[in-house]
């Protein structure tokens, strides 16, 4: 989900008179204050990178789950194709998608509507320098709410922890590190699960 930013605007009385030069400072009308205070959402469109100079293999490796999660919280179609082979296979919830097609209609699509935030921790990271396959493992948290409800106060939310299990490869044609097998295994949840299906 696109995040929004929030701008204050203040609703003046366009009615109010205008200082009289003419006017001793203590004849001067009274200037109104703003009657009220409106708060605005504007889209946030920062284009995130795909690719990150300084990076050794390990960091390289751990930026494919990053760029993956990150997509899926601001809904960024691109980035997400960075991190996962075309062929990837992504299993959550007792459903296995199959192909980034797949992945990018029938999970992205409806995920990436929602206000969420992931957050990745305690990465392992196994690999071989000079060779082209690795496998992470990782806990996380992921925070649901409804399109449009992240910052209501007192909103329903959905929140998941568990491990990421993910076997990825090294990209012969563009150098990235992107999942070929990625296993979500949710261990405790709470909160209303009728948040994921954005109803």
């Amino acid at each position: 989900m696109v995040q929004p930013i929030y701008k204050a605007y203040a609703s003046v009385d366009h009615h109010a008179q205008a200082q009289d030069s003419s006017l001793s400072p203590t004849k001067q009308p009274k200037t109104k204050q703003p009657k009220h205070i409106l708060i605005i959402p504007t889209i946030h469109t920062m284009a995130y990178p795909i690719t990150l100079p300084g990076l050794n293999t390990r960091d390289s490796i751990i930026d494919a789950v990053y760029r993956g999660t990150l997509a899926f919280d601001t809904g960024d179609a691109t980035l997400l194709e960075s991190a996962m082979t075309d062929d990837a296979v992504l299993e959550t919830g007792g459903t296995t998608f199959e192909g980034m097609e797949t992945i990018r209609t029938k999970l992205f699509g409806r995920i990436a509507k929602l206000d969420t935030t992931h957050f990745v921790t305690n990465m392992r990271v196994g690999f071989k320098e000079g060779e082209a396959a690795a496998s992470v493992t990782a806990g996380f948290l992921a925070q649901h709410y409804r399109e449009g409800q992240g910052v209501v106060p007192d909103a329903t939310r959905y929140l998941v922890g568990g491990v990421y299990f993910i076997e990825l490869v090294k990209d012969g044609k563009d150098g990235l590190w992107k999942a070929k097998h990625w296993r979500v295994k949710p261990t405790w949840s709470e909160g209303d699960r009728g948040v994921m299906s954005g109803h």
